[in-house]
């Protein structure tokens, strides 16, 4: 009968094992996912700012040719274009062009700060999930110590109370 409670002894701290183990796995799998997802988050920031030149890029030109059209329709109508109102109409066209530019990059920086603070989220969250398998491993080690001490001092007892009767019979 002792030897099944040292056996049962064994056999639950296999079983803390293979817990322990899994729930550590378990999360170093999950930090490895937020790992990928810090990687994904920083190329989008990255294609977001990209995105964000070429954006600003083709409204320059743009601006650029709406400013050539306006001065080719005020020269066709035998407009002075070098001076007054039809220069400042081109002026104001290059001035809310830039503007434009400005907003497209502001709004692709700010688009692409927020997948950089994403990332940091998913940074930390890989380390917290690398605590939590050092922790189970920890964990696991204890909870296993823990059971063979109760084990061998249920077995101790039972081997006391055995000698003290005798010492006979199943063991």
């Amino acid at each position: 009968m002792m030897a099944l409670g040292l056996v049962g002894t064994f056999v639950q701290m296999a079983g803390q094992s293979a817990q322990y183990d899994a729930q550590a796995n378990a999360a170093m799998y999950q930090a490895q996912v937020a790992k990928n997802n810090e990687k994904i988050a920083k190329m989008n920031a990255s294609t977001t700012v990209l995105a964000g030149f070429d954006e600003q890029y083709k409204k320059g030109l743009e601006t650029r040719a709406l400013i050539g059209t306006q001065k080719a329709a005020q020269a066709a109508n035998n407009i002075d274009v070098t001076s007054g109102s039809a220069k400042s109409v081109r002026d104001s066209t290059y001035i809310l062009g830039r503007m434009d530019e400005m907003t497209i990059m502001q709004n692709a920086t700010r688009k692409a700060d927020q997948y950089m603070a994403q990332a940091m989220n998913y940074a930390a969250e890989a380390g917290l999930y690398e605590y939590q398998a050092e922790t189970a491993e920890t964990a696991k080690q204890f909870a296993m110590m823990s059971t063979l001490i109760g084990g061998a001092t249920s077995f101790a007892d039972k081997w006391k109370s055995w000698q003290t009767v005798g010492g006979t019979g199943v063991f």
